[in-house]
């Protein structure tokens, strides 16, 4: 017995060992029964997410702001063949301020639905899609990428599904509901892509989420930047390069096209409409002429 219960005690010990380090190298999951729980929730918030938006989209609000009347101004260029111009300016001038994918998605709505105002419920609808999808996407990221546990993700999602600026954007021609979808889902492809063998695949579709995030609202331009510095930071630069590469494709063709498109209209709101830089010329110019300096 004596030769015996050391081996014993070691198996124990070894058994609690590895246990323990089991424990803290693997996130704990929740049991059957729990991640059923979990999803029922999930739904249920998603479809509350789908009942409010129903009951608070209405078609009277559209235009009380000014980005939904240029959207649609510029949607229906693009679907009746006009290019991506704002045909409810003088002149007609390109539009060169806001990126074309909302727009371009926009259109698609307008060439199956050409009849205006009737339409704008299945623009509205466009943005409570993708409210769903970055609701649903957020839940998933913060989950596997273990940022939050099943009960801490349902949290966050139900707090942001059932806010009211969150309900406002997501029952009206708005773009930020499509770039929260877009840039969530590059962020959960890029880390992916951070752990991949097959980083040529992972990189090609992250660097593809992250350009068109930044055709959706130029502001997509940090999400490039941050995930270059993320990769160089954490000393894998090659990684970043084909994501990086890909999306800079977009940014390029977007410059590109500001540039050679910029409007030479002389209206005077025409600055306003097609250009942040040029609006802000404008004011300091007017600023100026009025000061005298």
């Amino acid at each position: 017995m004596k030769n015996v219960e050391p081996s014993v005690n070691n198996t124990s010990d070894c058994t609690t060992s590895s246990g323990s380090a089991a424990d803290d190298s693997v996130p704990l999951r929740p049991p059957g029964i729990s991640r059923r729980l979990t999803g029922f929730f999930l739904g249920a918030i998603l479809l509350s997410s789908c009942v409010l938006s129903y009951v608070v989209l209405k078609t009277d609000r559209f235009g009380a702001y000014h980005d939904d009347g240029i959207y649609v101004s510029t949607a229906r260029a693009i679907a009746e063949g006009h290019g991506y111009r704002i045909m409810s300016l003088p002149d007609e001038p390109a539009q060169t301020k806001y990126p074309p994918f909302y727009p371009f998605l926009l259109s698609l709505v307008w060439r199956v639905y050409p009849e205006f105002p009737q339409n704008l419920t299945w623009m509205m609808l466009l943005s409570a899609i993708a409210t769903l999808g970055f609701l649903l996407i957020t839940w998933r990221y913060l989950v596997s990428n273990h940022y939050a546990t099943h009960w801490q993700a349902l949290i966050v999602v139900a707090m942001t599904a059932l806010n009211w600026r969150t309900m406002i954007l997501a029952t009206s021609v708005y773009s930020e509901m499509l770039f929260a979808l877009l840039a969530v889902a590059a962020l959960h492809v890029m880390e992916k892509h951070e752990k991949s063998a097959n980083a040529l695949t992972t990189g090609l579709i992250a660097g593809v989420l992250i350009g068109l995030a930044f055709l959706t609202r130029s502001s997509g331009l940090a999400l490039m930047i941050s995930v270059t510095v993320y990769f160089v930071l954490r000393s894998q630069s090659k990684k970043a390069l084909l994501q990086v590469a890909v999306a800079s494709v977009f940014v390029v063709s977007w410059v590109a096209w500001c540039y050679y498109s910029k409007s030479s209209s002389q209206s005077l709101n025409a600055p306003y409409y097609t250009s942040y830089i040029g609006h802000f010329n404008q004011v300091v110019g007017d600023l100026q002429a009025q000061s005298g300096s």
